[in-house]
């Protein structure tokens, strides 16, 4: 059995590779950091617009979410938690939506495992929504 830090970092170099197939084939359309204030008064004040407020009680200094065709993908700064989000049919605003992800009011949510193949399964799930299935090789790091 692995170590957890050793999974870690594995995942976090995965998932920043298969993250990167989408970004570059256009697939990603926006892409949102919360971090609390804490953090944002370490930035630059040319830096700090584009960060969203964290709640000051979440867990989390900072998260990432992108948006991948209808889907939600988030993870944290310290690469410990990963997750999908569907977007659900009908919502008003994508930023409220996001902001209910941020503050864990969405059930409806996808943990990558330590077994593997998380990527070929959510690929063939964001290419019902964006039309493109990258190959292995492009996400492959092994």
């Amino acid at each position: 059995m692995r170590d957890s830090t050793s999974f870690q970092s594995e995942l976090a170099r995965d998932s920043n590779s298969f993250l990167m197939t989408y970004l570059k084939s256009g697939h990603i359309r926006n892409i949102w950091i919360y971090a609390k204030q804490s953090t944002f008064e370490k930035l630059p004040i040319n830096q700090q617009v584009h960060f969203e407020n964290l709640p000051q009680n979440h867990p989390e200094q900072m998260l990432m979410l992108v948006q991948i065709g209808s889907y939600i993908w988030v993870q944290t700064d310290r690469l410990e938690s990963f997750g999908v989000y569907r977007l659900p049919e009908n919502y008003s605003l994508l930023q409220v939506l996001v902001s209910q992800i941020v503050e864990k009011k969405c059930n409806s949510h996808y943990l990558f495992s330590k077994k593997g193949f998380w990527q070929y399964k959510l690929a063939l799930s964001f290419k019902s929504c964006t039309n493109f299935i990258p190959k292995r090789s492009d996400y492959l790091t092994h």
